[in-house]
């Protein structure tokens, strides 16, 4: 499985591709704390997502 790590984070891109095409989501995107240096284990990650309907 292809992975990409951001943040001290392993993102496991396959299987976001497959949630993404189960799901008909057309963008998918991590913001907040994932992305900068004081991101720990007690932070959350944060997500958002725009179907390819256009609903969010």
């Amino acid at each position: 499985m292809a992975e990409t790590v951001i943040a001290n984070i392993e993102l496991p891109m396959d299987a976001i591709r497959r949630f993404c095409e189960q799901w008909g989501v057309s963008e998918f995107a991590l913001f907040g704390s994932v992305l900068r240096d004081d991101f720990s284990n007690e932070s959350d990650i944060d997500v958002i997502v725009q179907s390819r309907d256009g609903i969010h």
